[in-house]
């Protein structure tokens, strides 16, 4: 039983720190707004936990032989089969339990984060398109003015074109 708890953990483990990878460069991607980047930690995560708590209900009844753990064990490893499927499905269960709870309290640590951002005045970024920028938005300093007004344009075009 002992053999089956180390295999779940490991194999659990490691999906949730490959998932957790991915939330980190997610967060990372978004470092030059911190605010954003916390808050879409805090929702990746709680995803993050919703799918290890469907995982821990479906372990339940999911087939144990059709597992990552059930291929790590060697045949004299393996329990009883009328012992194996209750076994393994507890076991999967509890492990993916144990990484709901550090994953919730690490959602609520984000999220507490975010929230004491957002206390200290640290806004998220103004999400304006640089090419759909209108003149009153530039500084004076930035807008350019042109003498080619439309007349101009068409009069040219009239010179180049017979």
């Amino acid at each position: 039983m002992e053999r089956l708890r180390t295999l779940a953990f490991q194999t659990i483990g490691r999906a949730v720190g490959f998932a957790g990878l991915a939330i980190f460069c997610v967060m990372v991607g978004l470092a030059f707004d911190p605010l954003m980047a916390v808050r879409a930690g805090g929702i990746l995560v709680f995803i993050l936990l919703v799918v290890l708590l469907y995982k821990a209900r479906a372990a339940l009844t999911a087939d144990h032989r059709q597992t990552e753990m059930w291929l790590y064990l060697e045949k004299d490893e393996k329990p009883a089969e009328a012992y194996a499927q209750w076994a393994a499905s507890t076991v999967l269960r509890d492990a993916y339990i144990w990484f709901a709870r550090w994953t919730a309290g690490i959602a609520v640590l984000l999220w507490a984060v975010a929230v004491l951002l957002s206390a200290f005045g640290i806004r998220s970024a103004e999400a304006v398109p640089i090419f759909d920028r209108q003149p009153s938005m530039l500084a004076p300093s930035q807008v350019q003015r042109s003498d080619w007004t439309q007349d101009t344009v068409i009069k040219r075009a009239k010179q180049i074109v017979p």
